[in-house]
């Protein structure tokens, strides 16, 4: 009996601390890496992020992907396209269990965009999201901001959308773009924020 007592309430702390666990994470920011001032003065490719090789092509040809002082001091992501084309930059974490649902934010500053031709995938810049589950494969896909951020004046506009997170996701893979387009964009503030976590 005594047995049977102390198994019913190990059983009911775990679901407690569990509960307690999900409830932490809702709202809390899951890729602080996302704010480029959190590595200090160095303009080097942040730790956690993938930026092309700027001695392979077209690299060579003026696109441009890299960190920058803004006005205001502080650094900001950003990608250059002498001509209608295609630049990226890139990173991935690991998903905590039980979220279901999860904020994609980020803020964008368009300079001298000229779009392309129309591109069923979007032109401009934004995000693209994938979810993997654990054995690498990817299970789900998403944008943030395709046919949205076409404006040429140097304002920072905010961008946010809210997805469902496959119950199998293990891992999330962001990559930032700016295709089928030419100018220059600055990307900042990239948050993954959990708003919601399944029982």
């Amino acid at each position: 009996m005594k047995k049977l007592r102390y198994l019913l309430l190990t059983t009911l702390l775990l679901a407690a601390s569990t509960a307690q666990a999900q409830s932490n994470i809702l709202g809390r920011n899951l890729f602080p890496e996302g704010t480029f001032d959190i590595f200090g003065e160095s303009l080097q490719v942040p730790s956690g992020w993938k930026f092309p090789d700027p001695n392979d092509k077209p690299w060579q040809k003026g696109f441009r992907v890299d960190l920058v002082k803004g006005e205001g001091g502080t650094k900001e992501l950003r990608m250059v396209n002498p001509d209608f084309g295609f630049t990226s930059a890139s990173a991935s974490i690991d998903l905590p269990p039980k979220i279901d649902r999860l904020r994609v934010s980020f803020r964008v500053l368009p300079k001298r965009i000229e779009l392309g031709a129309p591109d069923p995938a979007g032109n401009g810049a934004g995000i693209y999201l994938r979810f993997y589950d654990k054995d690498g494969k990817s299970i789900q896909a998403a944008w943030v901001g395709a046919g949205q951020i076409k404006s040429t004046d140097a304002e920072w506009q905010d961008r946010e959308s809210i997805f469902n997170v496959p119950t199998s996701a293990y891992r999330i893979g962001m990559e930032v773009v700016f295709r089928s387009a030419k100018g220059e964009v600055r990307v900042d503030d990239i948050e993954l924020v959990p708003v919601g976590v399944t029982e």
